[in-house]
């Protein structure tokens, strides 16, 4: 996903079948299974990076939503005005 712009650490944890996988930024995944601790590559890890780059895309397409909404309610939209004339 790219490097940190900050020094801040990221860290990201998921739960893919019964495994605790876990993302650091600096310091890549980690899972507690076997495969991964001979690998250090697994199942568990690839679905939690297809998780977490989905994850992103949902991100950015919010962003990009939600700055189009705030550009729309910005304009000068005038409210309607109730109608004058009352059903009685």
């Amino acid at each position: 996903m790219g490097t940190p712009t900050s020094d801040r650490l990221i860290r990201t944890e998921y739960m893919i079948d019964r495994h605790r996988v876990v993302y650091e930024s600096g310091g890549g995944w980690h899972c507690e299974c076997e495969e991964f601790k001979s690998t250090r590559e697994c199942r568990h890890t690839r679905e939690s990076e297809g998780r977490r780059a989905a994850q992103a895309m949902i991100a950015a397409r919010v962003r990009s939503v939600n700055g189009v909404l705030a550009e729309f309610t910005h304009h000068d939209v005038k409210p309607r005005q109730a109608s004058k004339q009352r059903r009685e």
